[in-house]
């Protein structure tokens, strides 16, 4: 059985160039090790910068704090909550 293992500095700088969304251009000689660990990482970085779910909290988030403001304004100045 072969067993492959990620090299950590090619993927944390895979990772760093999908969390800033860079354009996708491996440092890395095609086929290595290295290439490899440095796509994965990149995987995941573009992933947790384009996740869905992650942008979904951020907007609700947003809404909550402007209901507040809203109902705060419209109420006469009591803070009701929504």
């Amino acid at each position: 059985m072969i067993t492959l293992t990620q090299d950590p500095k090619a993927w944390a700088e895979g990772l760093k160039a999908g969390e800033t969304g860079k354009a996708r251009q491996c440092p890395y000689l095609a086929g290595s090790r290295e290439a490899w660990s440095w796509w994965s990482g990149w995987v995941e970085g573009d992933a947790k910068r384009t996740n869905s779910a992650v942008l979904q909290d951020h907007f609700h988030s947003q809404l909550s704090c402007a209901r507040r403001r809203y109902c705060a304004t419209s109420s006469g100045g009591n803070h009701a909550e929504v």
